[in-house]
């Protein structure tokens, strides 16, 4: 039935001002939380709290506030290169089994089979009513083919923002904005990428899908610096040496607190600790490796920490 992916966060680079030590603890995360401050005009709820859970490759399980949203988390193909769910998890998703039952909201970026699985999205979506899905109009092209669609139709929202525009939509009692953005060099524009800015208990994040960064106007065109992002989910490849300068830039104007790594293919973790591990300029960077690991972030005394916690730690 279902499959789902291992997960592991390792806590990487420190924050502007952090020691260089700091940035290269590469272990398991410490018993001293990553520590990133807060700007001033922050004001977080007391104790909040956001549970992200890594699934395989792009897909995270986000929680907070009694909210579900599963982003690119539900698929079967990782060409050789990427991680997929497991059966075991697999099975859990389409049957909206715990982890995955009540969920609010399915994001899928764009259509490509290792972000995106079309008869394993119906599934869910039949034996989960209230979950509805936010994804581009070839999503919904891949979807309508199914068996079954008609039944779940009435759950998926098409967001096709204009050109350097958003488009929300309201979920329950949080929302979340839709950008369109380039996919890695995709110049002629034929794989529709959304970007998800998502607003979930207190917590501003912000997922790229697999957008490149051949294009940094256009996360100025969004005016994303004004959004006040907590946590941002970024490729691996902007991180590769002909890809830093241009990356530095855009996390330089979005100014997350904190960074979680995506789409590194198998066994690329240590190349990319290694890597980040030369960058100590940058957010504190988690790498995801074990299979539903899930990084707790939290705000104390006017900082951003978080701690790994194993999938039987979780309440």
């Amino acid at each position: 039935m279902c499959s789902i992916s291992r997960v592991f966060f390792r806590s990487r680079a420190a924050w502007f001002g952090v020691a260089a030590a700091a940035a290269l603890a590469i272990g398991r995360l410490s018993a001293a939380p990553t520590v990133a401050p807060m700007p001033a005009t922050a004001s977080p709820a007391v104790e909040a709290t956001i549970d992200i859970t890594y699934v395989a490759n792009e897909g995270f399980l986000v929680s907070s506030a009694g909210r579900k949203v599963l982003i690119d988390g539900i698929f079967t193909e990782g060409f050789g290169r990427f991680d997929t769910p497991t059966a075991e998890v697999l099975d859990q998703e389409r049957n909206a089994r715990p982890p995955f039952d009540h969920l609010d909201a399915l994001l899928v970026t764009h259509y490509h089979p290792d972000h995106f699985s079309p008869a394993d999205v119906v599934c869910h979506l039949a034996n989960d009513p209230p979950a509805i899905l936010i994804g581009p109009p070839q999503v919904g092209d891949l979807l309508k083919p199914i068996d079954g669609y008609a039944a779940v139709a009435q759950q998926i929202r098409i967001a096709s923002p204009a050109p350097s525009e958003t488009a929300e939509s309201a979920v329950r009692d949080f929302s979340v904005k839709s950008m369109a953005l380039q996919h890695l060099s995709d110049r002629e524009g034929k794989h529709q990428n959304l970007g998800f800015l998502l607003y979930l208990g207190g917590f501003t994040l912000f997922h790229v899908g697999d957008a490149g960064v051949s294009a940094p106007a256009a996360f100025q065109e969004f005016k994303l610096a004004g959004e006040n992002i907590d946590i941002a989910f970024l490729n691996c490849y902007w991180f590769d040496d002909e890809n830093l300068s241009a990356a530095r830039k855009i996390i330089g104007y979005l100014k997350p607190k904190a960074i979680v790594l995506m789409h590194q293919g198998v066994k690329q973790a240590l190349h990319y600790r290694e890597l980040l591990g030369r960058l100590p300029d940058l957010p504190p960077i988690y790498l995801a490796e074990s299979p539903l690991e899930t990084l707790r972030f939290r705000w104390k005394s006017g900082a951003l920490i978080a701690e790994r916690r194993q999938a039987r730690d979780r309440p």
